[in-house]
């Protein structure tokens, strides 16, 4: 861990979001993501942040991963966990104009979930 961390602060602090970027695009594009390789991903293009995703089809794309990371934690009673995917998720969609209308299941989908958690 601590060789990790020695060599993550040797990257300069303004090129590490588009790292976290483009590690958890590399996880994504995987065909089949496990459990451990789905939390991984979303934790990497959560710490990349919205500003480093600009493109609305990643954004649609991490929108759904932080989805099915919130599913996933709400399966393990991992309550917290999943209402932090969920904003998340949230935060990636609701950047995309008129996002009810493009993608309305995922919309859907991210919104109920979010109230589901946040009433237990």
């Amino acid at each position: 861990d601590l060789i990790q961390q020695a060599a993550y602060e040797l990257i300069p602090v303004v090129e590490q979001p588009w790292y976290h970027k483009m590690l958890g695009g590399v996880l994504v594009a995987q065909s089949r993501l496990d459990d451990t390789i789905l939390f991984v991903a979303a934790d990497q293009v959560n710490r990349a942040g919205i500003q480093t995703i600009t493109d609305s089809k990643e954004r649609i794309l991490f929108a759904g991963l932080n989805l099915k990371a919130a599913s996933k934690s709400m399966e393990q009673s991992e309550y917290d966990s999943a209402l932090t995917y969920l904003n998340s998720g949230l935060l990636f969609l609701t950047c995309i104009p008129d996002h009810w209308g493009r993608e309305y299941e995922l919309s859907l989908n991210l919104f109920h979930k979010s109230a589901q958690v946040q009433y237990i």
